[in-house]
């Protein structure tokens, strides 16, 4: 709950259930028997360290992977015809992706949506979420005619690679998969740097960072100026997004997970073995 406005987080300070999961956190991660921690971010590697006081020597970093063969350029070659089931052929087309469409910030990028020069722009919503609250806020800010809200979709890859941009203003996650399914697709990211999709984003090259899912205008402002982009840019990109995502093959992130506790395994080797004569 870092990132949650302060009345909430005064709220959960006060919830006898945050606070006995906040303690066993503690005393999971501060134990003796707890030899490694593994993180999906450098955040996340942080705030570790921050609030439970965990020394980096025990802490190591393994980025989820992403199935290059389900999530790939190849999808693209599809876009027209996602583009004419959804009504969006001749509109710029932004997809945001979550089952929690509060914690995922979707409040956020409705507000933006409502205040974008490129007014023709839709909006696909995929997922579960409070459907009934969300289309009333649209219906609120007027703009419930550019915003689609498709619930849950099988082959998400074919919605990633008919967008122009995915957008994803989550308060907190520890590594958002959706981010790297999208860029495998070829396609930029709008994120926070609240979120552990951070390490992913090279600025103006695969996508663009707000500093939290409050920051409307400045989302409103990435977004209008990456549909404005010339086309040679926007290939640009979209090269940078696969080139991101290919060095994040799942085969990478169980590499990296089975040497952390081949890691441990050798540790604990070690301090079996009696001392010498």
């Amino acid at each position: 709950r870092v990132y949650y406005p302060p009345r909430s987080k005064w709220l959960q300070h006060l919830n006898p259930r945050h606070r006995t999961l906040i303690e066993l956190e503690r005393k999971l991660y501060q134990g003796p028997q707890t030899r490694r921690i593994i993180v999906q971010s450098s955040l996340d590697a942080r705030l570790i360290q921050e609030y439970y006081q965990v020394p980096p020597e025990r802490i190591r970093l393994v980025r989820n992977g992403v199935d290059l063969s389900a999530f790939r350029e190849e999808a693209r070659a599809s876009a027209t015809e996602v583009r004419s089931e959804l009504g969006t052929v001749n509109a710029p087309l932004i997809v945001f992706a979550g089952m929690d469409f509060r914690r995922k910030g979707l409040d956020s990028l409705l507000s933006a949506m409502s205040r974008l020069q490129h007014s023709s722009a839709q909006l696909l919503v995929l997922g579960d979420g409070n459907l009934p609250v969300y289309q009333k806020a649209a219906a609120k800010l007027g703009i419930s005619q550019r915003v689609i809200f498709a619930g849950r979709k099988q082959g998400m890859a074919r919605y990633y690679g008919a967008a122009d941009l995915f957008v994803l203003p989550t308060i907190y996650e520890p590594f958002p998969n959706v981010n790297l399914e999208a860029m495998a697709c070829g396609t930029p990211v709008i994120t926070t740097a609240t979120a552990g999709g951070v390490d992913l984003i090279d600025e103006g090259n695969n996508g663009y960072l707000i500093s939290s899912a409050e920051a409307i205008s400045d989302m409103t402002a990435k977004i209008d100026r990456h549909l404005s982009l010339p086309a040679s840019e926007l290939s640009r990109m979209q090269n940078c997004c696969l080139q991101t995502a290919a060095r994040f093959p799942v085969e990478r992130n169980a590499k990296e997970t089975l040497q952390v506790f081949e890691e441990v395994l050798r540790e604990r080797t070690r301090s079996a073995q009696p001392a010498a004569a």
